[in-house]
């Protein structure tokens, strides 16, 4: 054990454990059709600090564009959870981002929309059930995928 450990961190795993549940057995708190944005609609009202900072971040995306630089987004799942994937697919479509990269969640949240046109569950009782993150489809989905090199 390494020095700066002074007890083991976990006990041993017990597969017996899992409780790996169907998604359509788990409370979903988002659905597609409740949080997607459109794309063409008028945003918000923004302080003129936001306002300056996505003017900046445009420009150099529309800089990008013109050398033919790839452009890449990175982004975390609160993106999907929002609702902006209209937003994202086209910005994808017309070529203003080339690449995308994201966290786990983020993959998580986009399989479940596609899959289940649902997403996002409670933390807290899901964790305190034992159930957080072991929803059948969406582990198996995702593994296959990594196996496959997707």
């Amino acid at each position: 054990m390494p020095p700066f450990i002074s007890k083991p961190i976990a006990r041993s795993f017990r597969k017996e454990h899992l409780q790996v549940k169907p998604l359509n057995q788990r409370e979903s708190l988002t659905a597609v059709e409740d949080i997607l944005m459109d794309p063409h609609a008028s945003p918000p009202p923004l302080a003129p600090h936001t306002m300056a900072q996505i003017q900046r971040c445009a420009q150099s995306i529309c800089d990008a564009k013109g050398k033919g630089a790839s452009i890449m987004l990175i982004y975390g799942a609160h993106l999907l959870r929002n609702g902006a994937c209209p937003i994202l697919e086209t910005l994808m479509k017309g070529g203003w981002i080339t690449h995308l990269a994201t966290n786990g969640a983020g993959t998580i949240h986009d399989f479940e929309y596609a899959h289940h046109g649902r997403s996002t569950e409670s933390v807290e009782k899901n964790v305190a059930s034992g159930t957080f993150g072991s929803w059948e489809e969406t582990g198996r989905a995702i593994m296959f995928a990594l196996a496959r090199g997707a």
